[in-house]
């Protein structure tokens, strides 16, 4: 898969963290495969929970909106380099 995001965006991801390493540069992969699944919604309609607290969150803030201060990103911290995002579109009866 090559990758979909404009050289602004990875620059403006970059500039988000404060500089660019191999962490950060897999959040925003593993970010670009979940925006292609779940399509173009809106950030409040997004949860991300990370198992991590290293460079890749970054990635998942800027790209999906998700921020701890809306209650969208969730930390758990297991050490594990896995961020889950899911959509809210689905509502459960």
């Amino acid at each position: 898969m090559s990758c979909t995001l404009s050289q602004e965006t990875i620059a403006n991801v970059i500039r988000f963290h404060g500089y660019s390493c191999p962490g950060l540069k897999i959040g925003m992969r593993v970010l670009e495969l979940a925006r292609r699944e779940l399509g173009d919604l809106p950030d409040t309609r997004l949860i991300c929970v990370t198992e991590t607290d290293m460079c890749g969150v970054d990635a998942v803030q800027y790209l999906t909106g998700c921020t701890y201060g809306k209650g969208n990103l969730i930390h758990k911290n297991y050490a594990s380099p896995v961020s889950t995002t899911w959509s809210r579109r689905f509502k459960l009866k």
